[in-house]
């Protein structure tokens, strides 16, 4: 990509990872930061990737479920799917609608300092 744009968000909950015996870790909170990066080969009318108001609205509403709450209990890691931060990390790009232009390139979450996971769409 030619530019990039980046946006860092975030909210707090807690999970319980569902280990290989069946059984659940000990309930525990993060602070998690979601960090997006946005690419396009071109720039739009107003000379930008793609508005930052908008990204950072697309991404609250996706955060906002998942805000003050456990993730276990919120759709998707309420089945068989692990609540991990690779997971949540994929579920918000999947979530993202951006401008036909514009390229969702990565999406970082860090769940404590310095334990980061990143996806990138292919």
């Amino acid at each position: 990509m030619t530019y990039e744009i980046q946006i860092t968000s975030g909210f707090c909950a807690t999970h319980q990872l569902r280990l290989g015996s069946g059984r659940l870790e000990s309930m525990h909170g993060h602070d998690w930061k979601v960090t997006l990066v946005v690419g396009a080969e071109r720039l739009d009318p107003l000379e930008t990737v793609m508005d930052f108001h908008i990204l950072q609205s697309q991404l609250a509403k996706i955060l906002e479920r998942w805000h003050y709450g456990h993730l276990n209990d919120s759709d998707p890691f309420r089945s068989e799917l692990n609540p991990t931060a690779e997971r949540v990390a994929f579920e918000v790009a999947r979530r993202m609608q951006l401008d036909p232009r514009a390229v969702l390139l990565s999406v970082t979450v860090e769940e404590a300092p310095g334990c980061r996971a990143t996806y990138r769409p292919s």
